[in-house]
């Protein structure tokens, strides 16, 4: 008696994980990455100090500024009730010095990193950051909600047929936890003749 078993067919194929609610980590300042305020891979809340970055000029500029506002004052109150113009010369120039002080402490203010929302705090290689001088505008991290990953996949031409039409379950495994398999779906086919995975930047 020959017996006829179906064998079951699996198929695999790489990705990467995305979040929908993933939000870069923005450099809101040109600086050197000092140190982490928020332990890579914690949990932050929008709002929350990522990163604090450094700029020795800015902050050199700040103490000058600041010491130029304590020496108007003093000289302005020495002419007050006694020399009318010269008050008025200082008052000018309190204003003026005023406003740079405000505009350079809000540049300060810009070198510590926030977190855009809330999620895990992601960065690649944490150590390669630090010490690095980032420019305004640079990605230097991530803050992602896991609750409902999405994988993009990319399957070989070959296969693409069966996957489509013969799928009956979907297993997901990360490369950093190999051995837990995770349940998944399919939500969507995005038909393609690139064979290249999705940028991981």
């Amino acid at each position: 008696v020959l017996l006829m078993l179906p064998v079951p067919l699996r198929t695999v194929a790489e990705g990467v994980i995305w979040t929908p609610g993933e939000a870069s980590v923005i450099a809101r300042a040109d600086g050197t990455v000092s140190h982490y305020l928020s332990e890579p891979n914690s949990f932050v809340s929008r709002g929350d100090a990522l990163i604090q970055m450094q700029d020795p000029v800015l902050d050199a500029q700040v103490r000058v500024l600041v010491a130029t506002v304590k020496e108007l004052e003093l000289r302005r109150a020495a002419v007050i009730g006694t020399d009318p113009l010269r008050k008025q010369l200082f008052d000018e120039q309190l204003e003026r010095t005023h406003a740079q002080l405000a505009l350079q402490q809000k540049r300060q203010m810009d070198l510590v990193v926030r977190s855009p929302g809330d999620g895990e705090f992601i960065v690649r290689r944490p150590n390669d950051v630090i010490g690095k001088f980032a420019h305004k505008g640079e990605i230097l991290g991530f803050v992602a909600a896991f609750d409902h990953p999405i994988a993009q996949i990319v399957v070989p031409e070959e296969t693409a047929d069966q996957v489509r039409t013969k799928t009956v379950a979907v297993e997901v495994r990360l490369v950093d936890s190999i051995g837990a398999i995770h349940k998944a779906a399919i939500l969507r086919e995005i038909p393609s003749l690139n064979d290249y995975l999705p940028s991981l930047a």
